[in-house]
């Protein structure tokens, strides 16, 4: 199945669009030649990659910053566990004492 802009694997979602487009043109000739969908996916990410860092672009899409070990679930806070409050304490307590 050949891909464009538009419709593409999944796996290319978070590439620039310039790696991206590489890497459609890469697979899509891949498959012209027999390569398996899943064989062409790999190949031409790697290529693409590969391209971009030659062409001094910018890879994937810079992710947004997240609060690391927040309990966030569908973008709300959820409630902490009995442990989860335990465990932040004495990590609270033991970075107080140092």
């Amino acid at each position: 199945m050949p891909w464009d802009k538009d419709d593409y694997p999944d796996s290319l979602k978070n590439f620039m669009a310039p790696v991206r487009n590489k890497a459609i043109d890469i697979a899509n000739e891949l498959l012209k030649d027999g390569y398996s969908e899943q064989r062409a996916i790999s190949i031409a990410t790697a290529k693409a990659k590969e391209w971009g860092e030659d062409h001094d672009k910018q890879i994937r899409k810079k992710r947004a910053l997240t609060n690391k070990g927040a309990n966030v679930r569908d973008g709300r806070f959820a409630p902490l566990s009995f442990i989860e409050v335990i465990s932040a304490r004495r990590r609270l307590t033991s970075s107080i004492r140092s």
